[in-house]
């Protein structure tokens, strides 16, 4: 090893080599506490039922003011997962348009999808993923106002994935999107 000049020993005395740091795993979300209970109790199929059990997802008040229902996980969700795939009757942009032809907002649960326009309105063949709310209103200007932080996303394919780590009692809130707010 060739030795070092006063200069240089000095030097590194001074300025020590930076060590890398290690990737530290963030700490896992810390749960919230539960959300307001519905007061009526959600309709849909037991088949629904159960699939909202196995995936631990349930249906409350929403956080977001005027929402109405939201749609809440009992455990927490990793970031990338998977959540649920939104449910209902496909229709085509045409059939859309026949069954919603004086609608100048989309309706309640409805999702635009690669498969079409998925109307969730019959619980008979929906699910919850019809509860996750979006994270924009609508005001009476016209313009959009964003009101929660987004922690999912609806994909083309129909399934609502976690783009965070979202918290036990967290609730799933996604962007609709131009292709949802403007269906028509």
């Amino acid at each position: 090893m060739p030795k070092l000049s006063k200069d240089k020993r000095k030097a590194r005395e001074m300025y020590p080599k930076r060590r890398k740091r290690q990737k530290v795993d963030p700490p896992p979300p810390t749960a919230l506490p539960p959300p307001e209970a519905l007061t009526a109790p959600v309709q849909l199929s037991q088949e629904a039922e159960d699939e909202a059990k196995a995936l631990g997802l349930y249906a409350a008040v929403s956080r977001i003011p005027g929402a109405g229902t939201g749609l809440f996980t009992s455990r927490s969700i990793a970031k990338g997962a998977r959540v649920i795939e939104y449910k209902g009757e496909v229709l085509t942009k045409t059939q859309y348009q026949e069954r919603y032809p004086d609608e100048k907002k989309p309706p309640q649960y409805m999702a635009a999808t690669q498969r079409g326009y998925v109307d969730a309105a019959n619980p008979a063949l929906s699910n919850y993923a019809r509860f996750a709310n979006g994270s924009h209103v609508t005001l009476r200007s016209g313009r959009h106002k964003k009101v929660a932080t987004v922690n999912t996303e609806l994909l083309g394919s129909g399934w609502i994935v976690s783009m965070m780590a979202i918290p036990e009692n967290g609730e799933l809130i996604y962007d609709y999107g131009k292709d949802f707010t403007i269906l028509v």
